[in-house]
């Protein structure tokens, strides 16, 4: 990148030496050498002109005299007369051409003067807009991701890292990268002057040639990055770049890579090729990707030259002479002069530039929140395009010092790929691109911005969101590269992206967070351990005598003395009170309204427990309070219509539920639970204990009121005890549910709210 990311070296300046020398020889050949010359490009012209047609920078059928004089370029994709754009068949149809003329950046300050402003409207003012799916210059071809005869099926390919491919598989590459380089491009030709000398000489021969494949690539961004040419004698203005130092960087790269992936595709008739990329991204100072089996390892005659051993030593650069393109004002051409120097971390001057970027970079420049900032440039800082470009540190903050990423990623190969006019000549920076790319895709995933995001105007000329590609044909905005690849446009990569480390309060956090976890393990433990010690030693002090027992001769259906209010304990008693919204809730000692239902706890050593969580509760209630919980949410829902309207629900009556015999008490629990046998660990064990006890009795009608969901309770007695969780909570949307009461002295109710 001469301007931006080094100036030339002496070899560099021996090579141009050598293209001048080249040039004059081709300048001094005999009439009989330059009319054979001559017939060999045009025979190969007319060999092409039978080709496919495809992508190109112009269509070959456009630029004919008659074609650039009109400025009309809306060919047939069949070549049929009065088809223009596949209008009969409905693909497309001719159009004016839409340019960006919002402002652009200050860096820019002429008017008129360079053949790239407002793209393409120097060469051409109208063209084919193709409809739904369609693409191409003639609407001939599908969008990208879209394949089939009417372009209406999906595609796509993965792209992958090259060091993770098989041997055959990079093997497979390396050639098709090669016969790409020598596969004259079978549709389109390049410009070869500026517009105002494009007719030639007798103004009637109009200065295109044909490139191959991929020289095409190397070209076309050559003709991005140029210098202004101002006229004979005036020195070209440097300070313009329509692919570079703007947020059009990214999209610009992006296309360029799509077409070249394209054409290959073409070229090897197979849909599923796809360009891998080179995760430059790894530290260090060796060039992973510098092998024979890959790009060319070093020579070892020369460091600054590819191992003989590599297809790659034999390639040739073009767009060499920049000196007569600033001087002259002529435009790169076809030809090939010296071959690709490269270097990797050889750069002594820069040890900065000696080594690759570093994982933590690439994360560090997506975690930026802003596409692109103010001046849009490369001087913006917080910006991620700027950043992803290499003109600020990975964190953001712009440094005119710092070299990053994309940036350091060239000059570390310290040569070829190491100039801005130069690069593509080194097949290293397909790969390099891909993996930029790849890091923009992530960005669009992550942030998923919009379009709005991207600068409407005010960036550097070139870079605006609908500003046509300099110099894509048929045009293509930012914009339109500005959308995540896989949905939109037929790709995807295969990344594994580094880990975020954690920062050093992430790890104080997780330390203090963890610190505090086991000392409430250990604690609970401990506490465990005591209330079990306490209780353990509680029991044993019990007498004995004290207990009561059954005797075999004692009537089992014996009437129990009926429970009076005075016998309530004279402690306050959580209960859980369900109140149909027809009826009030009565004091214990009368008898209740048809519907009221009764859940109280009077178990020593049971503490409430409230909405907000477990104040305090004792191991025997543990499952009780689990037995029933679950027996409400599996249960209780399906039974709503119980409770609904104030109706009488069904099942026994409460007469049988309440006097009834054990048989039939678990029959009623039985239809409480779906009208089914149920497994003992699903039922409450309502025999579990025999106590005289007022306190006891109550919590055992509680219980059975519950379990047959009567809310009519007669009598208290020939209930055997059951414990029960001290409160039950009952959902805001339970029908029936109104109130939560609270006994008190006497067993008198006080209402709170729900």
């Amino acid at each position: 990148m001469s301007r931006l990311l080094g100036g030339y070296t002496s070899a560099d300046r021996e090579e141009q030496h050598a293209q001048s020398e080249f040039l004059t020889t081709q300048n001094t050949m005999s009439g009989l050498e330059k009319d054979g010359w001559i017939m060999w490009r045009v025979g190969l012209l007319v060999v092409t002109l039978c080709a496919t047609l495809s992508l190109a920078q112009f269509p070959r059928e456009c630029v004919t005299p008659t074609g650039l004089q009109s400025g009309q370029c809306c060919p047939s994709p069949t070549g049929a007369a009065g088809d223009e754009c596949g209008s009969t068949t409905g693909r497309g149809q001719c159009v004016a051409i839409a340019a960006d003329n919002r402002r652009h950046g200050p860096q820019y300050p002429y008017a008129g003067r360079d053949d790239r402003e407002r793209w393409p409207l120097r060469f051409f003012n109208r063209t084919c807009q193709c409809n739904g799916n369609f693409s191409g210059y003639n609407c001939g071809q599908c969008r990208h991701g879209l394949t089939g005869p009417n372009c209406d099926q999906r595609t796509s390919v993965v792209r992958r890292n090259i060091m993770q491919m098989s041997t055959a598989e990079k093997q497979a590459f390396v050639n098709s990268l090669d016969r790409a380089k020598r596969t004259v491009h079978p549709n389109l030709v390049i410009c070869t002057r500026r517009y105002q000398e494009v007719f030639g000489p007798d103004g009637n021969t109009p200065q295109f040639e044909n490139i191959t494949i991929y020289n095409y690539f190397v070209w076309s961004h050559y003709y991005s990055v140029s210098k202004t040419y101002l006229g004979p004698g005036q020195t070209s203005f440097g300070g313009v770049d329509f692919s570079h130092e703007g947020p059009g960087f990214v999209t610009w790269h992006r296309f360029h890579l799509l077409q070249l992936e394209r054409d290959m595709q073409d070229m090897l008739g197979n849909p599923a090729f796809a360009l891998p990329y080179w995760n430059f991204a790894i530290g260090g100072s060796d060039c992973d990707i510098c092998t024979d089996d890959l790009l060319g390892a070093r020579s070892s005659f020369d460091i600054s030259s590819i191992s003989s051993n590599s297809v790659f030593s034999q390639w040739r650069v073009i767009c060499e002479s920049v000196e007569d393109y600033d001087t002259l004002g002529t435009v790169c051409n076809s030809s090939e002069t010296s071959p690709i120097r490269r270097n990797p971390a050889g750069n002594v001057a820069r040890p900065m530039v000696q080594r690759l970027p570093e994982p933590q970079d690439v994360l560090d420049c997506l975690e930026l929140n802003a596409f692109d900032t103010p001046p849009y440039y490369s001087t913006s800082s917080e910006s991620f395009r700027n950043t992803i470009e290499g003109y600020s540190a990975p964190q953001g903050m712009y440094d005119p010092v710092i070299r990053s990423l994309h940036n350091l990623a060239h000059l570390f190969l310290n040569g070829t790929g190491g100039q801005t006019h130069l690069s593509p000549n080194d097949p290293i920076f397909v790969l390099l691109h891909t993996f930029t790319d790849a890091i923009f895709d992530e960005w669009l995933s992550r942030h998923q911005p919009g379009e709005v995001v991207y600068p409407e105007e005010n960036a550097p000329i070139g870079h605006n969101r609908r500003f046509n590609m300099v110099p894509f044909w048929p045009p293509v905005t930012n914009a339109e590269m500005f959308v995540p690849a896989p949905e939109n446009l037929g790709y995807s990569y295969e990344v594994q992206w580094p880990a975020r480390a954690y920062t050093l309060s992430e790890i104080i956090t997780i330390a203090i967070v963890a610190a505090v976890l086991v000392v409430a393990v250990v604690g609970g433990v401990i506490a465990c351990a005591v209330r079990a010690h306490s209780y353990r030693s509680a029991e044993a002090l019990e007498p004995l005598l004290g207990e009561t027992f059954r005797r075999y001769s004692e009537d089992d259906r014996r009437a129990r003395p009926q429970l009076q209010a005075e016998d309530v304990p004279q402690v306050l008693l959580p209960v859980g009170l369900l109140v149909p919204e027809d009826t009030q809730a009565n004091t214990l000692g009368g008898e209740p309204k048809h519907g009221n239902g009764l859940i109280v706890s009077g178990l020593p050593q049971v503490y409430t427990i409230y909405l907000g969580g477990i104040v305090s509760i004792s191991s025997t209630s543990i499952f009780l309070i689990f037995s029933i919980t679950r027996l409400l949410i599996a249960r209780i829902q399906p039974s709503t219509n119980h409770l609904s309207n104030g109706r009488e629900p069904q099942g026994p009556s409460p007469a049988q539920s309440y006097g009834a015999s054990q048989t039939d008490y678990h029959n009623a629990e039985a239809s409480f639970l779906g009208k089914t046998r149920v497994n003992k660990e699903d039922m409450l064990d309502c025999t579990r204990k025999t106590t005289e006890s007022p306190a006891l009795r109550m919590a055992s009608t509680a219980c059975s009121w519950l379990a047959s969901l009567r809310f009519t309770p007669h009598t208290l007695a020939n209930l055997r005890p059951m414990p029960l969780p001290p409160i039950m909570l009952i959902p805001r949307d339970w029908p029936g549910a109104r109130v939560i009461c609270t006994l008190e002295h006497k067993a008198g109710y006080k209402e709170q709210p729900h």
